[in-house]
């Protein structure tokens, strides 16, 4: 343990002088630099795309704005409840969410709660597919959502003031100063959310439907950042810092009609330095280290339940990127997390996971490019695991079409709650293997894109927690599960004339995650779909542009979710409607005002996406933001 930890502060200190299925209890920015190049880039045989937030969308919950603008499915428990990501049909623990290169799961549970993760000072969310996320981190078999936190350095002195207020009593804002300081430049920002969400539902389980009011759903938030950049000649260096404070009611479930008095409340700190650096002529050199803490605080007057736990987490990464001749090109990165747990049901319990990995690109001519990866992973002292990976990409049409294929190994380590978690922890627990292979095409004709991108996943050892024999939940690798599905996403941007245009977008998913095979006897699910994954997800819409105006339309379609293991208890189908309009109002040299006006679930329709637990009907929201130069 002594020599890990040492280990640990000597990486951290390196790169300090370089840069001067566990049950639902509960995210690179390219430089503006000639001489600087983001090493995390995705090589082109995987899946990418990227979302550019406006300054209106920063006050949205993150997991409302990835439902709504994603193929993702987000397992919602109510406004500002948990809610967690799955990327084709895989368990949230499967997918890895990133602030700034910080991974923000949990190491006790595995998931990421994006309702505790703000979304303001976000200016791009990257979503990367399958086997894009082997370079990002660890254990995101199905994928990774990357939140970068860049600004626009051009404006050195800047004010920008957010302010939303929305329906059932529904607040956010926030306020942030850009500076410049000699050769940095920083931007600190502050927010805060407070929403009551008191609103109107139809109770299901009572006779008749009345209409009641959600009670007890009080969500409060509040965020301080900063972010700073200092640009040298061949480098630049990054800091972001961010301290958020939750505070939230946890209402019943509808079966439930007795008072309950829940409360949860979530902190956490996270700070990062990142130095990048070119190095050769072509070669750049990215080294970044970061420190998380989080703490959760539960009560239940009613039950008598109080827990407490916090989490300390250092990550570190190195990444170099450069050519070798002119056909060949090479990524070498590697990885060393520790992390270090304090909980009522276990203290003081650590793991620590390393990863050196590399992949080399070979370019024959123009029109072939092949990858080839291979990267081993520890956790603790256990043997090495073998992430092996190839990819091809052939391009026709001056590269207007491309084919792409890869392949990939890819593991998840037990969480801390897996493994120790009293009662029921299983220390003896494997690591779940998966093995994707990806097919896909892309189309780019002028402001066009297509892509389609069919996958297989094959996963082994898969963790859930069944019941045990001493009347206690305990978690086994129960099952094999084998995953296909196909992405398509579509969009583009039509001129109609010099002051209007029109961009359109399509994104669609169909998963289909079944059982393979498994190992309890007493359960036989082989064959049935895994629960709360919709087979299809549709998310298609427009925005209209006239000059500075805008009038945008969103529709989103999900598919029913099973709710047992047997395949025959569900949650229906639902589809929902959203609009908003919104442009400039004022633009000189002085200041920018920017207004929307938004209105969401058009078709007041009632819906779940989780069991007796209802979400919000027809709502209204304006958004105001004021920019001073």
């Amino acid at each position: 343990m002594r020599e890990t930890i040492t280990g640990i502060l000597l990486f951290s200190s390196v790169i300090s002088f370089g840069q001067s299925n566990e049950p639902d209890t509960l995210l690179g920015k390219e430089f503006q630099t000639l001489v600087v190049k983001d090493t995390r880039d995705v090589p082109k045989v995987f899946r990418e795309e990227k979302i550019n937030l406006d300054p209106q969308q920063t006050g949205d919950q993150l997991d409302d704005f990835l439902q709504s603008q994603t193929g993702l499915h987000i397992r919602d428990y109510g406004p500002g409840q948990l809610s967690s990501i799955t990327f084709r049909g895989m368990n949230p623990s499967q997918t890895t969410v990133y602030w700034n290169g910080v991974e923000m799961n949990s190491a006790m549970l595995g998931q990421a709660d994006l309702s505790v993760i703000p979304l303001s000072g976000v200016n791009q969310v990257s979503v990367r597919h399958g086997n894009a996320n082997q370079r990002d981190g660890f254990g995101g078999i199905g994928g990774s959502v990357m939140l970068s936190s860049g600004f626009d350095t051009s404006h050195s002195d800047q004010s920008q003031l957010t302010l939303r207020a929305g329906s059932f009593q529904n607040f956010n804002g926030s306020f942030s100063q850009q500076y410049k300081l000699g050769k940095s430049f920083h931007r600190t920002l502050i927010s805060g959310t407070s929403n009551q969400n008191r609103y109107p539902y139809k109770n299901i389980a009572v006779e008749g439907y009345p209409e009641e009011t959600r009670e007890n759903a009080v969500y409060k938030q509040w965020n301080i950042q900063h972010d700073a950049e200092i640009h040298g000649e061949k480098s630049v260096t990054e800091f972001h810092g961010l301290y958020s404070s939750t505070e939230r009611n946890i209402p019943p479930v509808i079966l439930n009609t007795d008072y309950v008095d829940e409360q949860q409340n979530d902190k956490s700190a996270v700070i990062t330095v990142s130095h990048q650096r070119k190095i050769f002529q072509y070669w750049y050199l990215n080294l970044q280290t970061a420190y998380k803490f989080t703490e959760l605080m539960y009560r239940d007057e009613q039950s008598d339940v109080y827990s407490n736990s916090n989490m300390h987490s250092i990550q570190n990464r190195a990444v170099a990127n450069g050519w070798i001749g002119k056909r060949n090109q090479l990524f070498i990165n590697g990885l060393l997390n520790y992390d270090v747990a304090y909980t009522t049901n276990y203290s003081g319990k650590t793991r620590a996971k390393t990863a050196l990995g590399a992949q080399w690109m070979h370019y024959f001519g123009y029109h072939w490019k092949t990858m080839v990866g291979i990267r081993p992973e520890m956790y603790d002292s256990e043997t090495a695991l073998w992430q092996p990976s190839i990819g091809l990409v052939r391009t026709f049409w001056r590269s207007k079409i491309e084919l792409k294929a890869n392949f990939s190994r890819n593991v998840r380590f037990p969480t801390l709650n897996d493994l120790y978690w009293e009662p029921g922890g299983n220390p003896d627990l494997k690591p779940e293997e998966a093995q994707t292979t990806e097919l896909g095409v892309s189309l780019n004709v002028k402001n066009w894109h297509l892509n389609v991108t069919g996958f297989y996943s094959d996963v082994k050892n898969w963790i859930q927690w069944v019941p045990g024999s001493t009347g206690f939940s305990i978690p086994e690798n129960v099952q094999n599960v084998v995953n296909s599905g196909v992405e398509v996403g579509l969009n583009g941007n039509y001129v109609i004339s010099k002051k209007w245009n029109i961009s359109p977008s399509i994104q669609y998913t169909y998963a289909n995650p079944t059982v393979d095979e498994s190992t309890n006897v007493d359960n036989n699910t082989v064959g049935n779909q895994l629960i709360y994954t919709p087979n299809n997800k549709l998310v298609a819409g427009f925005v209209l542009n006239y000059n500075q105006f805008n009038l945008g339309v969103d529709y989103q379609f999900v598919d029913q979710r099973y709710l047992n293991q047997d395949n025959t208890w569900y949650m229906p189908e639902y589809d929902l409607l959203d609009a908003h309009i919104g442009g400039e109002i004022i633009n000189n040299k002085w200041v920018i005002i920017q207004a929307r006006i938004s209105i969401k679930n058009i078709l007041d329709k009632d819906y779940m996406v989780l069991a007796w637990r209802p979400m919000p009907g027809r709502s209204y929201q304006a958004d105001l933001v004021v920019t001073f130069r």
